[in-house]
């Protein structure tokens, strides 16, 4: 523009402030005119392209683009605050401000446009002034070197709505001293608490015991109406302390038990634009998962902004470019999504992705980096995540820009935070400035979380929500008030209140107690008569809450249980409890100090990058360097894992940007990490910058438990109910013929598996072939009568050993797809992963067919669940579930209660086959919060909610003799008669028999066969061996064993060697494995096999008993690492005397002894064992049969 042009514009609105300053209209009229003017000349100062949700929001961009003096910042909010409210002021009030208020937008002109007042108005009022100073008492001080007024006058009778975003705030509620304080309740009274620091915390400004306030004044706080809901004990957050206020400290925020970490997402999804509240949280853990046109437009456009976020100048993407790799990422959503199944619809979906992939172009090439926004995308971070234990919160945010990388240094940095929606903006958005509530409120969240963790001043971050649908105005600015973020950590403590009940509540109450909440909000809602209200929210609401109040007898009590029971886990899995170990929970992340972590091999530092990879952008590559020999670490490949940037001072998760992934690949000094977003930045990554790594720990599963009991207890399928609750014998025909001719042992099993129409179940002890035998004959039959059948198992080992049973070598040579990650599975079934079975498909109908017509799938229990859309393509005969033992009840319950495309169940009949006598579920909580005292759930088989499914319906087949529906396997092919007996004894009552007579009962065994042993190899004559140690006073951790672990790795070479010499076939994979309970025992193991030198230090397999179930080595050696009688303690709490069994059961103890087929060592302490009456039964066995050395005797063999 030139500058004649560009003063005749200024001029223009220097005439209009004078055109109103001379009319003779009311003080209310010209107050209309002015924050027209206002509003008008603020939107010239901008890109049109952008929308600002209010004026505040806009006037807040103004004024950080012009950097506006202070002074001038408060007097113009001021202005705008009068410019709001002068309908509700009298025409005396308004003439007293109506001078001033023009100065202020003179000085705006002034600031912006660079050009002095004009002559005329300046004369004009000046002689204002004088009249005004002789009419009114108001002070005015002139603006150096101009007749302008600034008049200072009381803004008292002004509700200022935005004290947060002002830089008088501090002034009025005081000086923040402390930032944030962890403390627990003492005292609860209306308008305060009593607290004191949790722990050993202390702070030098504050006493043992304070008082702290959330009240300024008479206002009314969002934590006025949640405080009732707190109690004596709990641990909160205090955040931005301030200087006392009478006898209590105010506080800006109030935080309940903060380790329990809400999702933002979710969080943020109880602000609706007809109302808000808490209860849509709950709500929406019981809804079912929707697969719209709309949820695949979202990810689809996610996906795009991600890649234009990071492409490069010279080589523009194009929506073809992407879509092949899109669609393989959703293969079965995009297939069985209900809203494209036809070509219409389908024209429609690629015509709105077209749309909105040019409407997010335009804003990342060029709106983005236009001079108003500034925005550099080559400082981008593209889906970062955030973990705030300050607020207990924890997100994903769509994009960050951050000038610099370098952490610690982020306090006077700037910030931009854009959150993309690919849905409409809200009804009635005609200027192109709304923005719905649920997403200003993810927003505000995500930057209380920036604030708070990276220390960047709130008025030096930028919030956008980026709508993609419309064609212009898709950048909305926000800003925030602090009430407003009061209100969602406030609906945030409901959240945590409600949950927290759960931990010791009468289950028997938790519908109208817990779920109480629907009813209110279904009594606000109905008193909204908008059509948006009554027609779409009101009836889905009003369907969850009417099938829990119908629910009775046995269906209310077990939804109630079981509720409970996730609620429980869920909590603390987050926040532990004194039963639980820190370690296993997600607030071992900030409570664990970076020390202890370090040191029991939890946290990696000091990762340097060599180079990402050349195939795949996403693969970092690291390498590290141990401290000392004995350093460990508890990683291993597949792990889900944090990431973030390394720094001197003090880098954790929270105060870091955050990146998750998985471990590709560990070794002793090398990890290569898969991370789940590609990123712009080409300094994130550098060759030889410093990144620290840890464990992720996942919720998503408590999600689909929550799910999958709703769906279940609430479907139509009534017989399905009363099944497998037990009020329903299995139905059983007959005269299904066998169309195989399995082998005479398993013919039977096989037949009732085809003959038992709902459900058969197969126990089987350890080594009796459940897998590699029963199962195999099962599927066999299910596939030659051509149907359609699902195989699941709870771990990804076990899920390979399935595949095993498929694959072509050594098999049954099928086909079929496998539901998982590249990272989790066998090599072996890498080709069958379904991105890779569909890589050759052209289009949708050909990917439709492949899924539709592949009989045989295979996968997790947790990925399958999680793939609900499967069975709207697919109906399964039959189900057969491995290892069932290990799998919870309400894990399950989804799978069983899916319906396909036409309402029916998708799968016919279940086949689990288990051994209760093996490893149970993973369970956190202790014992006792897991009995079942309910008397109706007993009469089902009810009795520990720690029980499998599969333990559940035993006990019901058995109690009501329905003897068709169970199969027993008794012959065992795994173990010489010598490893079996022991086990066998003392578990299974010597059921087990043997079932290959000449290799299980043959006198010498493999490494005894040959001639010449020396050495430590003289002592396998023996096939059991046990090795006595003693407690180590200064291992540092209960959890290792030095000396345990350098016998370990003295018996691991001596077989290698003594293998190597006598020609013998040594299979890392088959010939040893080692069991340990802890992981920091099996990294220090590890750790000593690569010390040695020893071949195949990465290939062994080391693990614990868990990892070990449905495996099986030539040799186990059996690292005990008992160090303490607490140990010993934590063993027998474990173990359980089963329904109708005489004898306590040690699961664990069963597993470890059960995975050898030639030998069995044991190197553990003898003396600590005999403390034990199960463990001690162990000792007197290995002494009996010859093959227990002393610790003397160990010590001259191997520590000499």
């Amino acid at each position: 523009m030139s500058d004649t042009l560009k003063n005749h514009e200024v001029d223009n609105w220097y005439h209009e402030l004078l055109d109103i300053t001379l009319s003779e209209n009311s003080y209310k009229e010209r107050y209309k005119r002015l924050q027209d003017f206002y509003t008008r000349f603020l939107r010239s100062l901008v890109d049109s392209g952008v929308g600002y949700n209010s004026q505040y929001t806009l006037f807040d961009f103004v004024a950080r683009r012009y950097s506006f003096p202070s002074k001038l910042r408060m007097e113009l909010n001021g202005l705008r605050i009068t410019l709001s409210k002068s309908s509700l002021l009298s025409e005396d009030e308004l003439c007293s401000r109506f001078l001033y208020d023009l100065s202020v937008l003179n000085g705006l002109i002034r600031v912006t446009r660079g050009e002095a007042l004009s002559e005329e108005l300046r004369n004009k009022i000046a002689d204002l002034n004088i009249e005004a100073q002789s009419q009114t008492n108001h002070h005015y001080s002139g603006v150096s070197g101009s007749l302008e007024p600034s008049l200072t006058y009381d803004h008292s009778k002004i509700e200022v709505a935005t004290p947060h975003q002002t830089d008088a705030y501090n002034e009025t509620r005081g000086t923040v001293i402390a930032r944030e304080l962890r403390v627990r309740v003492e005292s609860i009274y209306n308008d305060k608490l009593s607290v004191s620091f949790e722990g050993e915390i202390t702070h030098d400004l504050f006493k043992d015991i304070f008082e702290i306030t959330w009240k300024y004044g008479e206002e009314v706080s969002p934590f006025d109406s949640v405080v009732s809901g707190l109690w004596i004990g709990a641990v909160v957050n205090l955040v931005n302390v301030r200087q006392k206020k009478g006898s209590a400290y105010l506080v800006d925020y109030i935080v309940y038990e903060p380790d329990y970490l809400i999702d933002i997402s979710s969080l943020a999804e109880c602000f609706q634009s007809y109302t808000s509240s808490p209860a849509f949280y709950f709500l929406n853990r019981l809804k079912e998962s929707v697969n719209s046109m709309p949820i695949r437009l979202g990810n689809v456009v996610n996906t795009l902004f991600d890649e234009l976020v990071c492409e490069s100048a010279s080589n523009k993407i194009t929506v073809k470019d992407l879509w092949s790799r899109i669609f393989n990422e959703s293969p079965i959503e995009f297939t069985a999504c209900p809203d494209l199944q036809t070509d219409e619809q389908s024209k429609i979906f690629f015509k709105e992705v077209g749309d909105q992939f040019n409407h997010l172009a335009n804003v990342t090439r060029n709106i983005l980096h236009a001079k108003d926004y500034g925005v550099d995308l080559n400082k981008a971070y593209v889906e970062p995540s955030v973990i705030c234990p300050a607020f207990g919160l924890q997100g994903r945010l769509d994009f960050l820009v951050i000038d610099e990388v370098v952490s610690g240094k982020f306090t006077n940095q700037k910030a931009v935070i854009i959150e993309l929606k690919s849905g409409k903006p809200p009804f009635g958005d005609i200027k192109g400035e709304a923005i719905g509530e649920n997403h200003a409120a993810q927003l505000a969240l995500y930057r209380l979380v920036i604030e708070q963790n990276l220390g960047i001043d709130y008025r030096n971050i930028t919030n956008y929500i980026l709508y993609s649908k419309p064609e212009n105005k898709n950048l909305r600015m926000i800003t925030f008030p602090l009430v407003r973020l009061q209100k969602l950590i406030a609906v945030r403590n409901s959240i945590v209140t409600a949950d927290h009940r759960l931990l010791s509540s009468d289950p028997k109450a938790l519908i109208n107690d817990h779920f109480g909440i629907l009813k209110s909000l279904l009594e606000v809602l109905s008193s909204n008569p908008s059509k948006l209200v009554m027609q779409y929210i009101l009836p889905g609401i009003l369907g969850v809450y009417s099938k829990l109040t119908r629910l009775d007898g046995y269906e209310r009590a077990y939804f109630s249980l079981f509720y409970q029971f996730i609620a429980r886990e869920s909590y603390i899995s987050k926040c532990s409890d004194i039963h639980t170990e820190l370690s296993r929970s997600q607030s071992s992340l900030w409570l664990n100090g970076r020390d202890l972590k370090e040191d029991s091999g939890e946290l990696l530092t000091n990762l340097k990058v060599i180079k990402a990879d050349e195939e795949d952008p996403l693969i970092i590559c690291f390498t590290y360097e141990r401290k000392n020999p004995d350093e460990i670490s508890n990683f291993r490949d597949g792990d889900i894992v944090l990431l973030y940037n390394q720094s001197e001072v003090g880098s954790s998760v929270m105060n870091e940007i955050v990146f998750k992934g998985s471990i590709k690949e560990i070794s002793e000094n090398r990890v290569s990490v898969k991370l789940r977003y590609k990123q712009k930045r080409d300094d994130l990554f550098a060759v030889g910058r410093v990144f620290t790594l840890e464990r992720d720990f996942m919720d998503h599963s408590f999600n689909l438990m929550y799910r999958g009991l709703f769906s279940f207890i609430s479907s139509p399928h009534v017989k399905m109910r009363e099944l497998f609750l037990g009020l329903r014998k299995p139905e059983y025909d007959e005269r299904i013929q066998l169309i195989t001719n399995p082998e005479p042992e398993l013919r039977m099993i096989v037949e009732q598996s085809v003959r038992n129409l709902d459900y058969y179940l197969l126990e089987g002890p350890p080594g009796t072939g459940k897998t590699s035998r029963a199962m195999r004959a099962i599927i066999k039959e299910y596939s030659e009568s051509d149907k359609n059948i699902l195989l699941l198992a709870y771990t990804n080992r076990a899920v390979d050993e399935i595949c095993q049973v498929l694959n072509d070598e050594g098999g049954l040579g099928l086909s079929y797809i496998r539901i998982g990650s590249s990272l989790s599975s066998s090599e072996t079934s890498q080709s069958r992963l379904i991105d890779k079975v569909i890589s050759n498909c052209k289009n949708r109908s050909e990917v439709k067919k492949v899924i539709t017509d592949q009989k045989i799938y295979v996968g997790t229990v947790a990925s399958i669940a999680g793939k609900p859309d499967l069975f709207l393509l697919k109906s399964f005969d039959v189900a057969i579930l491995d290892e069932a033992s290990q799998v919870l009840e309400p894990q399950l319950l989804g799978l069983i209660s899916s319906k396909n495309a036409n309402g029916t169940l998708s799968i016919k009949r279940w086949i689990m086959i288990g051994d209760q006598k093996q490893l149970p579920a993973v369970v956190i909580q202790p014992k006792r919060m897991t009995k079942v005292e309910e008397q109706d759930l007993s009469e089902i088989g009810l009795f520990d909610c720690r029980s499998s499914l599969f333990e559940r319906l035993l006990y019901n087949v058995r109690d009501k003799k329905w003897s068709r529906a169970l199969g027993n396997l008794t012959k065992q092919g795994r173990m010489h008669q010598v490893v079996s007996d022991l086990p066998n004894d003392l578990f299974y009552s010597g059921e087990l028999e043997v079932a290959d007579k000449m290799r299980q009962l043959a006198k010498v065994g493999k490494f005894a066969e040959t001639r010449g042993l020396t050495g430590i190899m003289k002592l396998f004559n023996k096939r059991l061996l046990f090795f006595d140690t003693l407690k180590e006073e200064d291992s540092g951790s209960v959890k290792t064993s030095l000396n345990e672990a350098n016998i370990v790795c003295r018996l691991v070479n001596e077989l290698y060697n003594h293998s190597i010499e006598s020609q013998l076939d040594f299979n890392p994979e088959k010939t040893v494995g080692i069991i340990a309970p802890y992981r920091r025992q099996i990294a220090l193991i590890r750790n000593k096999l690569y010390e040695s030198g020893f071949k195949y230090a990465s290939r062994i397999t080391i693990d614990t008993i868990e990892r070990f179930q449905g495996s099986q080595r030539e040799v186990i050696i059996y690292s005990m690492c008992l160090n303490n009688l607490s140990q010993i303690n934590s063993l027998s709490e474990e173990r359980v005397k089963l329904i109708g069994e005489e004898l306590e059961i040690d699961r664990k103890l069963n597993v470890a002894l059960t995975r050898a087929q030639d030998y069995m060592i044991i190197v553990g302490n003898a003396g600590l064992m005999r403390r034990d009456p199960i463990l001690n039964q162990v000792v007197n066995h290995y002494q009996d049969k010859g093959g227990y050395y002393t610790f003397e005797e160990v010590r001259r063999l191997f520590l000499s």
